[in-house]
C-alpha cells in the first residue's frame, strides 16, 4: 500500500479543520481530535477533494496509510 498523493494545499486546508487542543481523552485510545467543519447527516466529517465530498477520517487514513481497498475504516 502506498500513501495517496495529494497537493499540499489540500492537506493544509484539511488540517485547518481539525481541533487538537483540549481534546477529550478516550480510555484506550487517547485524545480525540474534533472535526470543526461540515459533516454528513450521519455525523461523519465531510471534506471536499476535487469535485467529490469524502469522509474526513477516510481521507486522513489514505494519506497516512494508503488506499482502503474496501476496508472498513473506523474514525
Amino acid at each position: 500500500m502506498g500513501i495517496v498523493p495529494t497537493p499540499e494545499s489540500d492537506r493544509r486546508r484539511f488540517w485547518a479543520k481539525v481541533v487538537k487542543e483540549d481534546a477529550e481523552h478516550v480510555p484506550g485510545l487517547g485524545p480525540c481530535w474534533i472535526w470543526s467543519a461540515a459533516c454528513f447527516g450521519n455525523g461523519y466529517g465531510a471534506f471536499r477533494l476535487g469535485n467529490r465530498q469524502r469522509r474526513a477520517h477516510i481521507v486522513s487514513f489514505e494519506w497516512h496509510v494508503g488506499p482502503t481497498n474496501g476496508m472498513l475504516v473506523c474514525h
